[in-house]
């Protein structure tokens, strides 16, 4: 109780743990390296060609029976126009020949002809994007990304990796499916989906397919394309040895999708906006913020992943918000005091909060004080007495910065309980634990 901070919590920088070496994304056989002169649209279009081609070379030398398992998987479950011309059953088996192409106009040896079962599928960043209407005329040029196609079936596959699709450019490709006026079938799928199913098919294959459709999903997850797979021992890594570009930006893009996926689950507590914080190279966490539009100017939730776990935590720091914490503590003492004691255990951390420069802050640690449902009840009232002692008497202009920490520890995040799911386990206690500390929230801002 009341412990003040020195030196730092970290076990590397103690020296009790070694720094790791983060796999090296280049060792995946579909990674690639991206050229630094590159502009955004450049780098856009690179993803995505080499995203397709990374799809088209796994089901082109594995065994047929997973690319049978796929358009299957396709077919069944993300057709989105049903009523379409193109035969329902395309009756795949493992003797259908499947072939390949990338980035062709149209098929060989008569296009359409002799191909009743016909095929546009869109892979997409997100399912319910909107399709975009511009920069796509009728004179433009459609060309597929990819085709799979064989005796009586034709698939053309148009990819994206960022924003929605071309609504112009989907007219397009329906007319190279459609000459004859046969409507073909149309099916989206995230990359996300792709990548679910894949790991799903990946354990009934042989030990090279199992190899090969590894590489796969791994580029996909490395790639940012896969959504929310849990955390894996190399990104908490990360924060001991931060690596090279590609890593810090896999690190961000993976905490942008936890992001959308916690925010999708918290809508009904009223934080309608989540904001992933910058990730610098010599940043030693990252962030994500949920809560209203103005969150910085009330007291809000943040989880901020280390080293060495996750923390889940309530965090008051612009003004606005410290002056209502104050004003709640001085107005109603005991109603603060039984508000956190439901939430223990937790470590209440205040910091002393500097503007350096135009929205840059240095934090001093004041000090660091831990809860649980063991503390002797007058050794609790003191540390109570004693947070708000020093919530008062920290000298403005320096704001207290205070936290409300539960912490998740980085061994338990990597057992059994939260790996085995893609971490949906995790999203769910993440969940739960801001469920709970929504009622201190509720308590400051109301």
């Amino acid at each position: 109780m009341g412990e003040i901070i020195c030196g730092t919590n970290d076990p590397v920088k103690r020296g009790d743990l070694a720094p790791r070496t983060l796999t090296d994304f280049h060792s995946n056989v579909f990674y690639y390296y991206r050229g630094a002169s590159l502009s955004e649209d450049q780098q856009e279009r690179q993803l995505e060609d080499n995203t397709t081609k990374a799809l088209i070379n796994t089901l082109e030398h594995c065994d047929p029976s997973l690319c049978q398992t796929f358009l299957t998987h396709v077919l069944e479950r993300c057709v989105t126009n049903p009523d379409a011309d193109s035969p329902t059953c395309w009756y795949l088996n493992t003797n259908t020949e499947f072939r390949f192409l990338l980035q062709r106009a149209t098929l060989p040896g008569g296009g359409m002809m002799g191909k009743p079962k016909r095929l546009l599928l869109a892979l997409v960043p997100r399912k319910h994007q909107e399709d975009s209407q511009s920069c796509f005329t009728a004179e433009s040029v459609s060309r597929p990304d990819a085709w799979i196609y064989g005796d009586g079936f034709a698939v053309l596959i148009e990819s994206k990796v960022v924003g929605g699709l071309n609504a112009g450019q989907m007219e397009r490709h329906r007319g190279i499916l459609s000459p004859d006026g046969v409507k073909p079938r149309e099916a989206r799928m995230t990359w996300a989906e792709v990548f679910h199913c894949f790991s799903n098919m990946q354990k009934n294959l042989n030990e090279r397919d199992q190899w090969l459709v590894g590489q796969f999903i791994q580029f996909l997850e490395w790639s940012g394309m896969a959504g929310f797979t849990g955390f894996k021992k190399e990104l908490f890594d990360y924060f001991r040895n931060p690596g090279d570009e590609d890593e810090r930006k896999w690190v961000r893009e993976s905490m942008t999708a936890f992001g959308e996926r916690v925010s999708a689950k918290i809508k009904d507590l009223g934080y309608p906006k989540y904001d992933v914080g910058n990730l610098h190279r010599q940043d030693e966490h990252c962030w994500v913020a949920f809560g209203k539009q103005d969150y910085r100017n009330q007291a809000h939730q943040t989880v901020a992943v280390n080293s060495n776990g996750i923390d889940v935590f309530v965090n008051v720091e612009l003004k606005p918000a410290t002056d209502e914490l104050k004003a709640k503590i001085d107005k109603n003492p005991d109603g603060f005091k039984m508000c956190m004691l439901k939430l223990a255990p937790f470590t209440v951390i205040l910091e002393e909060r500097k503007q350096n420069r135009a929205s840059l802050y240095d934090y001093y640690p004041v000090a660091s004080i831990s809860f649980d449902d063991s503390v002797d009840v007058g050794i609790r009232d003191l540390g109570f007495g004693y947070l708000s002692a020093v919530l008062a008497k920290l000298p403005q202009p320096y704001l207290p910065y205070f936290k409300l920490v539960r912490t998740i520890p980085r061994k338990d995040i990597l057992g059994e309980r939260f790996q085995k799911d893609s971490g949906d386990a995790l999203i769910d206690k993440i969940v739960e634990i801001m469920r709970s500390l929504d009622e201190l929230v509720r308590f400051i801002n109301d």
